[in-house]
């Protein structure tokens, strides 16, 4: 583990223990230990890390590495949304419309939604373009209607989108199947070049036509059945293929694996094959292919690909010193779920957590 990391942790610092949490929680570099990772993140959250509050409120809500606990995942829910965190508002938001472990209360219900949206979180907006354009929770008002639709197409990328038009299509809690409605935010998804949008407006003009009537989860079966699952799964066996063939020894056989993996688009194998070129010991280093992989891997959602790349441009190695594009690239990989990112951007700034909301459009 980084020596640097340890002692900023030690030394207070509440990003450095957020990311410790992260390592522990993640097992990264083979570091799981459930327990440290709630230790860090409860020690992060109570220096005033929010994002450390909602990390500790999925944790007590999913069970996987604690046991599910109602009244601290509450407590932390609570915390985390009190403290800023969207994700958090919206979730609690969704307890109070339902009663779950909270009284029913559509009033606070609409509070932490109109919250949520005032942070530009996507599916707030989304929601509120449905309210507002159906006349629920709130008078019916076609114009605010539409700003919040335009937030939300602005902000999202395509599998939310997708996403979106699964909800409209067959419903979810307070919204009702409108299959028009459907239509249209799948055909945004496809425009963005999701294969999934594309077969679900497939499938909407099929049933139409033969006036069959398609469940959730069957709709669900066939995606999964879809070529682009099949090429996942191919990209996948031949990844952990090549980790074999590394591991023997027989490197001629990895790399060759990890390229026929890359090329369907498999971004682990990307940022290995960039490894391998940065390293120079299976194959000749190759400091621009290297960066290639590295580049592609992070666009292909690669968090360790985007705090390597941040790595380079901080340290002027392969590329020139550009504390810019560090700075970007570390805001990525923070955005993208990487919480060890939020601890290197500490190192250039006071308020990490809002700088990566301010300047990235999807945070995850």
């Amino acid at each position: 583990m980084d020596r640097q990391l340890v002692k900023a942790a030690n030394s207070g610092n509440v990003y450095a223990m957020l990311a410790m949490g992260y390592i522990y929680h993640r097992g990264a570099d083979g570091e799981f230990d459930a327990a440290k990772a709630i230790e860090w993140y409860k020690k992060s959250a109570a220096k005033g890390c929010a994002r450390a509050k909602w990390e500790l409120a999925k944790l007590y809500n999913e069970g996987t590495i604690v046991e599910p606990n109602s009244y601290m995942y509450i407590h932390w829910l609570t915390t985390a949304a009190d403290s800023g965190i969207p994700e958090a508002m919206m979730a609690l938001a969704r307890c109070y419309y339902l009663g779950f472990l909270v009284p029913k209360d559509e009033y606070l219900f609409s509070v932490l939604l109109l919250k949520a949206a005032d942070q530009n979180f996507v599916i707030a907006n989304f929601y509120l373009w449905y309210f507002y354009s159906h006349g629920l929770f709130f008078e019916k008002d076609q114009e605010l209607a539409d700003e919040y639709k335009l937030k939300t197409v602005a902000r999202s990328d395509a599998d939310m989108l997708f996403d979106m038009g699964m909800t409209l299509e067959f419903g979810k809690d307070f919204i009702e199947p409108d299959t028009n409605e459907a239509i249209e935010w799948y055909s945004r998804a496809a425009e963005m070049g999701s294969d999934k949008a594309l077969y679900c407006l497939g499938r909407i003009d099929s049933n139409r036509r033969s006036g069959r009537h398609e469940t959730l989860e069957h709709r669900k079966a066939r995606i999964a059945r879809l070529s682009t699952t099949a090429e996942s799964v191919e990209r996948d066996r031949l990844l952990d293929e090549a980790d074999v063939f590394l591991e023997e020894g027989e490197f001629d056989k990895a790399v060759e694996c990890y390229k026929k993996s890359a090329d369907l688009g498999n971004a682990d194998a990307m940022y290995m094959l960039a490894f391998l070129y940065h390293e120079g010991e299976v194959v000749p280093h190759n400091g621009d292919l290297a960066m290639e992989y590295l580049q592609r891997s992070a666009v292909n959602g690669n968090t360790d690909s985007m705090m390597l790349i941040a790595r380079i441009y901080e340290e002027g190695e392969i590329r020139p010193r550009d504390t810019d594009e560090a700075i970007r690239y570390y805001s990525m990989a923070a955005a993208a779920g990487n919480l060890i990112g939020y601890y290197e951007l500490s190192r250039f700034m006071q308020h990490p957590e809002q700088f990566v909301r301010r300047t990235q459009t999807v945070v995850r």
